[in-house]
């Protein structure tokens, strides 16, 4: 339930009604005084959460106005004339925003993997075909004791030579791999809006040394049919990489 509708449901009980607030239920308008109501919203309901807010939609409203006002002061026939007359310009752009939760794509990597690394262009490619529709995070998990190469300033090295703007992170404690029960690098999890896993697996079935191009077919087809809300398929094949270096 969001806060509207509970500010509606509070409209008939005593300690809302003993506020000064005033409502127009007709014209499907609350006004009321900011403290007072939210005071009475809090006693009657508890503490607000982030989950009874809805956020989903902002309006955006730029106004210009002018008002030119014109006085004339005169006589006619010995009897005083007062003359005002006023011009007024208003324009006004009314924007509608939806902020709709997006889906997230989390990736397990490493800076070592030579499966990683032979997936560097397809991953730059996903940032420049899907960040704007997509949160997109990559995360490593690997001990920098036995493997330094992937420590965090190596990792920002990394990530800086391949121009990629969205986060890549540092799971020191290994705590977000064993939760996510991530086994190898690279490996992908594909999130709705609703924070539902519909997608786990590999790239695509290419490989270093193979022929084969990466094109990410595996993980785009899962992302396009998520967007054009069409079916993800549960075949979907494990990804192949390097085991992730768990500490000892």
């Amino acid at each position: 339930m969001v806060v509207k509708d509970k500010f509606e449901a509070l409209q008939d009980s005593e300690k809302f009604k003993s506020s000064s607030t005033k409502t127009n239920s007709s014209a499907n308008y609350i006004f009321f005084d900011r403290e007072q109501a939210l005071a009475a919203f809090v006693d009657a309901n508890g503490a607000i959460s982030a989950g009874d807010i809805d956020t989903n939609e902002r309006i955006i409203e730029d106004m210009d106005s002018a008002f030119v006002q014109l006085f004339i002061e005169t006589e006619i026939n010995s009897m005083p004339l007062n003359i005002v007359a006023g011009v007024r310009y208003e324009s006004t752009d009314l924007e509608s925003i939806s902020l709709e939760a997006k889906p997230s794509l989390i990736m397990f990597i490493c800076n070592h993997c030579p499966y990683v690394i032979h997936y560097h262009d397809e991953i730059i490619r996903l940032e420049k075909d899907y960040a704007e529709s997509i949160n997109m995070i990559a995360i490593s998990s690997n001990d920098i004791i036995s493997h330094p190469q992937d420590n965090p300033h190596k990792m920002k090295e990394m990530w800086n030579s391949l121009d990629l703007s969205f986060p890549y992170l540092f799971d020191e404690t290994q705590e977000i791999a064993r939760k996510y029960k991530a086994e190898c690098t690279p490996e992908f999890y594909l999130f709705d809006s609703n924070q539902k896993l519909v997608y786990r697996g590999r790239l695509d079935e290419s490989s270093p040394g193979s022929d084969q191009v990466p094109s990410g077919k595996d993980l785009r087809t899962a992302i396009n049919n998520l967007q054009n809300r069409k079916p993800i398929s549960d075949e979907q094949f494990p990804s192949m990489g390097c085991n992730i270096k768990w500490k000892s």
